[in-house]
């Protein structure tokens, strides 16, 4: 069997996250623009049926997702995991302790086959961070395991009330 061309992986990987942001109902996405995130953002844009703000920072992502949840969207978070840092303290200060049900889909630099050495120290240290402030985080590791990882962060989520991330790794990319 031929291995999958990089830019077939690329494609796969978005189009299961948009499917699965739909599927599980999110109306809603807040997103800072990412090169590994594109296609989904794009999909997103294009479906008349999720709105969706662009955001120049990761903790304003938070804050509008975090509104539109009040104002009672379903809503969801697409950003880089090097932004998870810009993004502590709107999490620690508003999603967490008002229990906001916000999922936080990011994709992961700093991995196996990282060419940029600045993002490695992120790329470590993300599912620590978001431990250390009590947020969970699912990671799948192929294509085909979107779906259900999504769905399952959905569901907890809505059952704890709190804000999950679900981490795609730039391998997921073919990157």
């Amino acid at each position: 069997m031929a291995k999958e061309s990089s830019e077939t992986q690329f494609k796969k990987t978005s189009r299961a996250t948009y499917h699965a942001l739909k599927s599980c109902g999110y109306n809603f996405v807040s997103f800072v623009p990412d090169s590994l995130l594109k296609d989904v953002i794009e999909m997103i844009r294009a479906d008349h049926r999720i709105a969706s703000i662009a955001a120049t920072r990761e903790e304003e992502a938070i804050g509008i997702a975090t509104g539109a949840y009040l104002g009672g969207k379903k809503a969801a978070v697409l950003m880089q995991n090097t932004g998870l840092g810009n993004s502590i303290t709107a999490l620690a200060s508003l999603a967490i302790p008002y229990r906001v049900p916000l999922l936080l889909v990011m994709s992961r630099r700093g991995g196996l086959g990282e060419k940029i050495p600045t993002q490695l120290i992120m790329g470590r240290a993300i599912k620590r961070l978001l431990n250390s402030i009590g947020m969970r985080a699912f990671e799948p590791k192929m294509p085909k395991e979107i779906h259900n990882t999504i769905y399952q962060a959905e569901e907890f989520s809505a059952e704890k009330s709190a804000p999950v991330a679900v981490i795609l790794d730039m391998s997921l990319f073919g990157r």
